[in-house]
């Protein structure tokens, strides 16, 4: 009977274990025809894994594979997506490198738990918005969804809501009151260099506009006869160079219908475009730009910062304070105070481009509790006017 392996301490190694003269334990395995080691710093550590291995090719699932940590895991997805857009390939490259950022990229797939997704998504809602939440949210969620199909781990840990989640913790959509909103627009007034930032801001205040649909407006969208705007493209920055690309969906082709004042503020904006007009890709005559190229993403949300600050620095006492504004606030007040007058879900989910009826619907579910108590003091008004008899509870049908 030969003598059993004992490692530097004496002790009894199974079969498949070794350790080497640097003192490190190994196990070899053999799944599905492959022969595969691990490594371990202590014989303790090397049998949790070796239970972990034996419990996974029980139940026939690929340990080695699924030991890949997540960021890898996600990149392998996006590398499989083909016939994408080029903004979307880069958007989901920025976005991998956002998770990349954070330490949860690291865990071994198969070890994730659907706590650690949570206290992951928990995280970046201290840093970043839900809509860029949900955005890498979903390409780690489909990569491990992936790793559950091809039998790489037991089940997927991203299934749960996501949205209830981080409703409690994340920055929710804001809307400006109409007081924040005239300020706003005030304080771009008042200072002379802020002057395109103030029409930027005030045609998305009013139309509900993207950012990128804006900057890309041309002479040729604005139809004045019949009071609207020709939404059929964005401007796009890739790799630090702007191009005019597809609207972000096939829903953002649309016509925004425009009141007396918008026309007259394009008017003003047209009747100062000077020629030679920039051009990009073909398209000229735009709306805003410099003499060296388009307003910028990055300058407009500076410019919105710098003037804020200096506005409430100044109203320190007016009982007024602007709030931090972007574009997509703007957007969204729009969109706001649209539903807040009882515009049609359908019919703002056009004017708005969402190629989703839940995000338009999403709209309605943000509003303010002030918002719905003035409805139902308005309800409470037409029915004091009816004629209809008002059930008191004694004439309920149960009381």
């Amino acid at each position: 009977m030969s003598e059993k392996r004992k490692d530097s301490q004496g002790r009894v190694l199974k079969t498949g274990e070794s350790q080497r003269k640097d003192g490190v334990y190994q196990y070899r395995y053999t799944q599905n025809g492959q022969r595969y080691t691990i490594y371990a710093p202590s014989l303790r550590e090397l049998r949790e894994k070796e239970d972990k291995i034996q419990k996974a090719v029980n139940d026939r699932i690929d340990y080695m594979r699924g030991n890949m940590m997540v960021g890898e895991m996600c990149k392998q997805l996006i590398e499989t997506k083909q016939n994408i857009k080029i903004t979307t390939r880069y958007r989901h490259q920025a976005l991998l490198n956002m998770i990349n950022n954070y330490e949860f990229s690291r865990l071994s797939a198969n070890e994730v738990t659907t706590l650690d997704v949570k206290r992951w998504c928990i995280e970046l809602s201290k840093k970043y918005k839900s809509g860029t939440i949900k955005d890498m949210f979903s390409i780690v969620r489909q990569s491990f969804q992936t790793l559950y199909e091809d039998d790489v781990i037991r089940k997927n840990p991203c299934d749960f809501s996501l949205y209830r989640t981080i409703q409690n913790t994340s920055n929710s959509k804001y809307s400006l009151s109409d007081d924040e909103a005239n300020a706003f627009l005030q304080c771009l007034q008042i200072y002379p260099k802020s002057n395109i930032f103030y029409r930027i801001a005030y045609l998305l205040l009013h139309t509900g506009m993207r950012i990128s649909e804006c900057l890309a407006l041309t002479v040729k969208d604005i139809d004045f006869d019949n009071r609207a705007i020709f939404i059929c493209k964005q401007l796009t920055h890739i790799k630090q160079q702007t191009h005019i690309t597809n609207t972000k969906t096939k829903s953002g082709v649309r016509y925004i219908p425009i009141d007396d004042d918008v026309c007259k503020m394009l008017r003003i904006i047209i009747n100062e475009i000077k020629e030679p007009s920039y051009t990009i890709d073909g398209y000229s005559g735009f709306l805003f730009y410099y003499t060296n190229g388009i307003v910028s993403y990055s300058g407009i949300i500076n410019a919105f910062t710098r003037y804020v600050k200096m506005y409430n620095e100044q109203h320190a006492n007016s009982g007024i304070i602007i709030p931090n504004v972007s574009p997509h606030i703007l957007r969204h007040t729009y969109c706001t105070n649209l539903s807040k007058q009882g515009v049609h879900p359908k019919a703002l989910q056009y004017m708005m481009g969402h190629s989703n009826m839940h995000v338009t619907m999403d709209v309605y579910s943000h509003n303010s509790k002030e918002w719905a108590f003035a409805e139902f003091d308005r309800t409470q008004t037409h029915a004091s006017d009816s004629t209809t008899p008002i059930i008191t509870p004694t004439t309920l049908p149960y009381a």
